[in-house]
């Protein structure tokens, strides 16, 4: 993956990362004195407020709740914001867990943020085809639901992933999108973060302008919500990018203004300070002062991971040396960028590094020691070109594959949807035929009964009689022919026996022909026509079943054997 920089001079840990901090503002407000409910929660949470801030009162409704309900579930999910940059795991298992309550109850918004959660996992394990389906799949569900904040999340997360990736311009759709969705809800801390990454794509990518107007929009809206943290992230972003416009004065206005809100102990932001100021004064050719606040950011450069930071302002320093023509001055501080940029371990850096060692060694005459770097230097430039190449090819197969599953999905639904028809086709033809077989059976047995009424008032030494006697006999019985049925009815439900008596194998025979009877809907009378039995017998069936399948007296048999 491609690691993005901010410029040469900016620090890690306060660009806009590529990982994103999925699930934790900025600090906001939160009421005092009063509980809160999941819904205030997730409002104050949407505003921007410090998740931090409330996870006493989230703590309190997940334990508060059934292990089983949709609040369990919206709980579970915050407390996985809470954890995801505190326990991993800890997060992981209260993601799974809000996953699972809401496939059971929902609501809808509730497996949207689910989905996210789960997605969370899956970027953090790095599997990022699962991250695009599941990323997808909490949109589409948020979007039948009206939930805008998660359409804003998602696109900002599906833009992360795209801009990992090296697919700038699909980055800049998704997060323009989202940014039209944040403005129109107002969700002013979603805005402060799109405006953000806005401006470090479009920095990145050279449209300076671009990036520049999102940076001073974020800076803005940052302002009005007093976030200390984003102000500080975009004034740097700010600084960087009038830098390169050639903005020196606003460039030193900004850094003037800066360095008003940092503590002393901040050394990391104030070798930032420095180095922008560095950077100032070298392009006004003030050698002297340029030195002077690279030296400055140098010694300040000496928290833990500062390799890179270091590495960067070496490469400043030997620059100036360079211009200067100071070579040994500039070749050691090359040299040294070299050091840092390997210990980082920053392809950048260290493409930048090799660069200028090789200038300074040739501007010393040491061509063979020059030409060692520049080989070295062209190696690192087409790696990194394969590298990006193999990206941008990673990512388009990455959403080939969901396309692909998408289409298949799609189709399986719809297979779905044919076999379901079907089957409510069979169903219903069987249920009617199985109707018709109660008339015909009633009819039978209403004819039989007429005859023998007949016969009884009639001669029994009558030839005819006996005859039509004998004919009675052979007539079938008044029951159903359960072979004919059991055929037709597996033919429609063919896993529907084999299920139940898995499920309760204490059923007897007859009760599992009443549960087929009761899978079509029929009545107790229908049934005791049917089975030749009485209704009052069929009823003690029914009781019994309920006991065994644990239904109260307001529990539909028919819809609980639906489910088999």
């Amino acid at each position: 993956m491609r690691m993005r920089t901010v410029y040469g001079y900016s620090l890690r840990e306060y660009s806009m990362h590529d990982d994103p901090k999925l699930i934790t503002p900025a600090s906001g407000r939160v009421p005092s004195g009063r509980s809160v409910d999941l819904d205030t929660i997730e409002k104050l949470h949407h505003a921007g407020a410090s998740i931090e801030s409330l996870r006493s009162h989230i703590e309190i409704l997940y334990r508060s709740n059934g292990i089983h309900t949709a609040d369990r579930g919206r709980a579970a999910f915050l407390m996985g914001n809470c954890y995801q940059d505190v326990n991993r795991d800890l997060s992981t298992s209260y993601y799974l867990e809000a996953l699972r309550i809401a496939k059971q109850v929902g609501p809808p918004r509730a497996l949207a943020d689910a989905l996210h959660g789960r997605a969370v996992i899956a970027y953090q394990s790095k599997d990022f085809a699962s991250v695009i389906r599941l990323e997808h799949d909490s949109i589409e569900i948020a979007l039948g639901s009206g939930y805008i904040y998660r359409q804003c999340f998602c696109l900002y997360m599906l833009a992360t992933l795209a801009f990992r990736f090296g697919q700038d311009e699909d980055a800049l759709v998704s997060l323009e999108k989202s940014l039209r969705f944040a403005q129109e809800m107002k969700y002013l801390a979603m805005e402060v973060r799109l405006h953000a990454k806005l401006a470090e794509i479009t920095h990145f990518s050279r449209q300076l302008q671009s990036a520049r107007e999102f940076a001073i929009k974020g800076l803005t809206v940052a302002e009005s919500l007093d976030r200390p943290k984003e102000i500080v992230k975009l004034q740097i972003r700010l600084c960087t990018i009038d830098l390169e416009l050639g903005e020196y004065t606003a460039v030193t206005k900004l850094v003037s203004k800066l360095r008003c809100t940092l503590p002393k102990e901040n050394h990391s932001l104030w070798a930032v300070t420095h180095t922008l100021l560095g950077n100032v004064h070298a392009a006004k050719r003030r050698w002297e002062k340029a030195e002077v606040e690279f030296r400055a950011a140098l010694k300040l450069a000496d928290y833990v991971n500062a390799e890179r930071v270091r590495s960067n302002i070496h490469t400043h320093l030997s620059e100036l040396y360079l211009k200067t023509k100071q070579y040994k001055p500039a070749l050691k501080e090359s040299l040294a960028a070299l050091k840092d940029a390997e210990t980082a371990q920053d392809v950048f850096v260290r493409k930048d590094a090799l660069r200028l060692v090789h200038q300074c060694y040739k501007a010393i005459g040491k061509f063979k020691e020059a030409h060692k770097y520049l080989e070295l230097y062209n190696e690192l430039v087409a790696a990194n070109d394969t590298a990006l190449l193999k990206n941008r090819l990673e990512y388009h197969a990455l959403r080939n594959e969901f396309e692909k599953e998408r289409l298949v999905s799609a189709d399986k639904a719809r297979q779905s949807e044919i076999l379901r028809l079907e089957l409510v086709r069979k169903e219903q033809e069987l249920t009617e035929k199985t109707r018709h077989l109660i008339k015909q059976t009633e009819a039978l047995v209403q004819f039989r009964d007429d005859l023998r009424a007949m016969i009884r008032r009639s001669p029994s030494d009558d030839p005819l009689v006996k005859q039509i006697r004998e004919r009675l006999q052979s007539l079938p019985d008044a029951q159903l022919n359960w072979e004919d049925f059991d055929v037709q009815f597996r033919n429609v439900h063919p896993e529907f026996l084999k299920n139940l008596v898995k499920k309760y194998p204490t059923l007897t025979t007859m009760q599992r022909k009443v549960c087929a009877l009761l899978r079509l809907n029929l009545t107790s009378v229908d049934i005791a026509k049917l089975l030749y039995l009485s209704e009052r017998n069929i009823e003690n069936h029914r009781y019994r079943l309920r006991k065994k399948f644990c239904l109260d007296a307001n529990g539909s048999l028919h819809d609980f054997l639906s489910t088999y």
